[in-house]
Parts: structure tokens; sequence; C-alpha cells
């Protein structure tokens, strides 16, 4: 399937083509309660099938103070456990603000600051081992800000700034022993001595028992912000190296982003006071990255025109592919965009990314993931609802590396006409089973803010039922190895069973003598197709069915008949 746009093919052609939905959306948190929820302070993480969503909500006594909730789904994002409320400061003057997860390990953490009333805050740590029925917690002494816990198996590190400091440093703690070996030692500076870190601009990641740090302060030149990065190998009880200037001159703006992939760190920022920009206010996207072989940096690159003016940006890394989304709204709309590199970044392509046709597009709070060659990019769109003030989470996939771009289509079904969605970019997830999902506070209908879950499953497929051939149509895996192949299957019912030929694949198709051409294990009726190399796959039968309803999944095998493989949801398809 190719650059296929949903909402403009149903208006093209006579036989409607029938392709596979989002996921209904999920409330996941308490439906009795008069819920305010923070839409800053909401995230999901994901660790195969464990996906976690956390969020502060004010429905406490003091509507004033915020607690962190948690809901927890252990199939995917399927199914939900009830919420569970995580601090409870009902009864006291206390909050939670800047509320931070993170999953690993099967280990959920949680980070805030914890404001008492007349005196400093201090920082929280909580961890959970039991998916959220216990906790321990530790908290740091002091006046910290925006604490942020990252973690590797053990290797856990804490990041967070300083506020009794002037300038403002960023202080680290880490521990190569789990959540038992932190706060063990002080947390030492890892900023520039002398530079003024800002509260939002750093950010990390800890890979192979290797913590990666950049952040930006103005320690070369006061009031002009750079990027810096440093590194420690927890495991090997190492001491922080840098810090190391990843820019060249011009002034940091926003969080920074950084990932790692191999032996390679790639940083992602944007940039003001660019010289040529339409205005010094205007924001430039910028990307670097540092070879851990050599230790040396490559080419900065600026990846926006001098004439944009970037937000709502994220990136994603997998091998030597790079992909990130954005949105430039130097023509007062957020237009979305997607810049990817398939050689680890030494070369880029910006394109902009396929639009509804409905209203002018204005899409914020991107997500960004990559498998191979499959791509993703996701945001919030509010050419989907009836105002454009209202948003719904959509997506765009390519599964040739960048080359075509699909979409955009609504991540998810059953959303409220009026639905608004809020988020931040943390509240993506790109699970291993194809799943693309987001998390998002719903304020647009009566009544008080919903918690939402919804998503869509890859592979994506399509059928078109053309009197006198049917044709089925799928993205796939992009891994046209030896012995990879492409089927679907056709029925009249709905069922739940275990695939006839690689069991550890589910069919979620019934008995059915509704098509018979090529039928492996009855009564599951398969065809078989070639997948591609760029990952998808097609076939056209020489049939026409009766009218009537049918159920169509598709499923795509990567390593023979009993190994690997990633199944579809279903396409209802009514003739």
């Amino acid at each position: 399937m190719k650059n296929f746009l949903p909402f403009l093919v149903a208006t093209v052609v006579a036989t409607p083509i029938f392709a596979q939905q989002g996921r209904p959306e999920t409330r996941v948190d308490d439906l009795s309660s008069a819920n305010t929820p923070d839409s800053i302070d909401l995230a999901t993480k994901a660790e195969g099938d464990l996906v976690v969503a956390m969020w502060t909500d004010e429905r406490g006594v003091s509507t004033s103070d915020d607690d962190v909730y948690i809901a927890i789904s252990t199939d995917g994002g399927t199914f939900w456990r009830r919420e569970i409320q995580v601090t409870d400061f009902a009864s006291i003057s206390l909050d939670a603000d800047d509320a931070w997860l993170e999953v690993n390990n099967g280990n959920i953490y949680i980070s805030y600051d914890q404001d008492v009333a007349g005196t400093p805050q201090t920082s929280e740590i909580m961890m959970s081992s039991d998916l959220g029925m216990t906790w321990s917690t530790l908290t740091y002494v002091g006046d910290y800000d925006n604490p942020r816990v990252y973690a590797d198996g053990n290797n856990l590190l804490v990041f967070f700034l300083d506020g009794a400091s002037s300038p403002n440093a960023l202080l680290a703690d880490t521990s190569s022993t789990g959540f038992a070996g932190l706060g063990v030692n002080p947390p030492v500076t890892v900023s520039n001595a002398g530079g003024d870190a800002d509260y939002d601009g750093y950010t990390a990641v800890v890979v192979g028992g290797v913590a990666h740090a950049a952040w930006f302060d103005d320690f070369r030149l006061a009031a002009d912000d750079d990027l810096y990065y440093s590194s420690i190998d927890i495991a090997g009880a190492g001491a922080w190296t840098g810090p190391l200037q990843v820019n060249s001159t011009m002034d940091i703006d926003l969080r920074p982003r950084i990932a790692v992939s191999g032996s390679t760190v790639h940083f992602q920022w944007l940039a003001d006071d660019v010289p040529g920009a339409t205005s010094s206010f205007d924001d430039i996207l910028f990307y670097n990255n540092y070879d851990l072989g050599t230790l040396t940096f490559g080419t900065e690159t600026m990846l926006s025109s001098i004439a944009d003016d970037v937000d709502y940006f994220n990136i994603a890394v997998s091998g030597d592919r790079v992909v990130m989304g954005w949105a430039d709204d130097s023509t007062l709309d957020d237009e979305p965009r997607a810049t990817f590199s398939t050689d680890g970044g030494a070369t880029f392509t910006t394109v902009m990314l396929p639009v509804n046709t409905i209203g002018t597009p204005d899409v914020q709070w991107f997500g960004a993931g990559v498998n191979a060659d499959y791509m993703f990019v996701t945001g919030l769109d509010d050419t989907h609802t009836v105002s454009n003030i209202d948003q719904y989470p959509v997506g765009w996939w390519s599964n040739d590396s960048g080359v075509t771009w699909n979409g955009p289509v609504v991540l998810g079904t059953n959303l409220d006409i009026d639905e608004d969605a809020d988020m931040e970019d943390q509240s993506w997830v790109f699970l291993s089973n194809g799943f693309g999902a987001g998390f998002q506070s719903d304020d647009g209908a009566a009544g008080p803010d919903k918690l939402m879950y919804s998503g869509i499953r890859f592979p994506y497929v399509e059928v078109d039922p053309t009197p006198g051939a049917l044709t089925f149509s799928q993205t796939g895996n992009p891994t046209a190895t030896a012995g990879a192949f492409s089927r679907w299957g056709v029925s009249t019912a709905l069922g739940n069973q275990v695939h006839p030929e690689n069991p550890s694949l589910t069919v979620f198709l019934g008995p059915s003598s509704a098509y018979s051409i090529t039928t492996t294990v009855p009564p599951v009726p398969v065809t078989t197709g070639t997948i591609n190399a760029d990952g998808s796959s097609s076939i056209t039968l020489p049939v026409t069915l009766a009218p009537g309803t049918y159920y169509v999944q598709g499923w795509v095998n990567t390593g023979g008949l009993s190994a690997g493989g990633v199944a579809s949801d279903i396409v209802t398809v009514v003739i």
C-alpha cells in the first residue's frame, strides 16, 4: 500500500475501500470522580506488553494541590486496570509538581517535586516492582526542582535542578544497584560551573549501563544558552565526562532531545537568533551526533528552513534510521513535517506530511517512532473535529524508509465529536507489536475532563471489494527475509483461535465457508502473497463475494511458518 489517504479515496472511487480502524478510545481514569487532570503532567511509557499511563489530578480536598495517579495495562493497552492513586495529599498541604514517569525491567518509577507550604520543596522518587501495589520512596532534601529518573536495568540516573544555587546547577545521582543504591552519596554537579541551567532545558537516557545527558546553560556567554553533553558509565562506576559543547553559537531554546543507537548519540534542538531568520524569535530545528567510538561530533545540521518557525519536535532512532516529527507555524498554523535519515544522520530529507483536506492543518505535540524501515510520526490535529479548537490524535507512517508517507489516520474510534485532546510529547508510545498510541486529556465534552488512551495497530490493512476482483493490501513488517510472506483470512464470523501455521499468533476469525480459495488448516481461509522489499504486500483475487458482511485479518510472517510475525486488527467489509 502506497500513500493511502483514506479521507480522499472515499470521494473518488465508485466502490468504497474498507480500511482498518483505530482501536476504540479507552478511558483509564475513574469514571465516577470529578476529575481535573493537569495536561502538563501526562506521560505514557511501555515495555513489552506493559503500558503505564501517569497523570496528576486536583480532585482532592484542595483544588490547588495535585496528586499522582497511574493506570496499567498488561496486554499492550487493550484492557486497563483500575486507576491507582500513588500519592495522597488530600488532607495535608502537599502538592506534586513536574511529575515524570519511567518504566524499565518491569519496574515503575515516578519522580516529582513535593511542595510543602512554607518550606523549600523536595524531590521525591518512587518505585514499584509489583505493578503499583506497593511503593518505595526516596526524598532528596533541598531546594530541588523538576526531578527526572531514567533507568536501564539496575542502572539508574536521577537528574534535577538545584534551585538553591545561583546560578542554577544541574545535579545527578546514579546507582548501579537499583533503587536501593540511590541517595547513598550526595548528588554531584554535572553542568558547567558558573553556567545557569534552565528548568526545562535538560534530558537524558541510560543505555547499556551508560547515562547520556544533554542540557543547555549560559556558561560561554551570559544570556545565550549552548547545548552540552556529558556521560557516565554507571555500571563501571566511572565519573562524568566533559561537558562537551554540541552546538555552534546560536541561542538554544526549549528542552533538547537525545537518543542513542549503537555507538552514536543523536541530538535535536531548537535555536533562535539564527542569522538570516525572518525573526530573531523564530526557532530553527538543528541536529548533530556524537560518535562514541572516535569521540568526535558530526556536522551541525540545520533541518528546517531559515523561514520556518518550529514547534513541537521529537526524535526516534533505530540502527541507522533517524525520524523526527515537528511543526512549522511560520504561517500561523502548525503544519506537520517529517525529517528522516537512513544513514545514521549523515544526510536528511524533510517532507510535508499528507494533510486532511478539510480545514487548515494545525498539528501539535508530535511523537516519533522507528522500527527498521518502518517510520511513525504522530500528533494532535484539529481538522478532524467539528471545531478548529478541538483536536484528535492522528498518525502518519512510512514503510519504505520515508520514500512515501501514509495518513493521516485518526488514532482511535469512538472519539467525542467535540473532543479536545491535550497532552505532552511524553504521551506517545510505539509498541513492539506494531501498536502506536497516545494518552490524552479530553476537555471537549461537558463534565469533568477524561483521560483517554487510543491508537492503531500495524500492519495496516485495506480491502477493495471491486466487483470481479477482491483486492487485499497491507503494510507489513519491513523485513523481507527469506521465507517472509503476508497472509489474509476472510470469514463471516469472528472468533479467537491459534493461527493454523504460526502458534505465536492469534487469529480473530471464526469458522466460515465464505471464502474457500487456497485454504490451509480449516476453518480459516488463507491466501498467500510475497512481501515486497519495502515491507508491503498486496494480492488481487479474481473472485466476487456475495453481498454480506465479511471480516478480514492480515498478518505478516518474517521468519518462516513457525517463527516471528505480527497480526493486524480486523477490517469489516460490507458488500
